[in-house]
């Protein structure tokens, strides 16, 4: 019997978090498949900018991904270069959250 499988077309931001959490909750026998032009999933264009003067326009403590693990964005900026500076001023560039969901940094 073929395995069921569940396509997303569109791996921004929101097909990827979508995999993800299908990934996590779905039986093991289920495929998740993302089906994207680009070649780096995660980032869509929202989180994809270079400038770093395009915010997130919520709070890094507040954008949860994971419900289970609230502070999993935080805790990821935590790791990366001069991340007492950009939590201070709480609101991230978009690019950091791209780089986060994108697994590019």
């Amino acid at each position: 019997m073929p395995r069921p499988t569940i396509a997303i077309v569109g791996a921004g931001f929101s097909g990827t978090l979508l995999a993800l959490h299908l990934l996590r909750c779905c039986p093991e026998a289920i495929r998740v498949t993302l089906i994207e032009r680009n070649s780096a999933f995660g980032r869509g264009q929202a989180y994809a900018t270079g400038n770093p003067s395009h915010l997130l326009n919520v709070p890094a403590a507040r954008m949860i991904a994971f419900h289970d693990q609230p502070n999993h964005f935080v805790d990821w900026l935590r790791r990366q270069p001069d991340a007492e500076a950009l939590l201070a001023q709480g609101f991230v560039p978009r690019r950091l959250f791209g780089a986060y969901y994108g697994g590019h940094q």
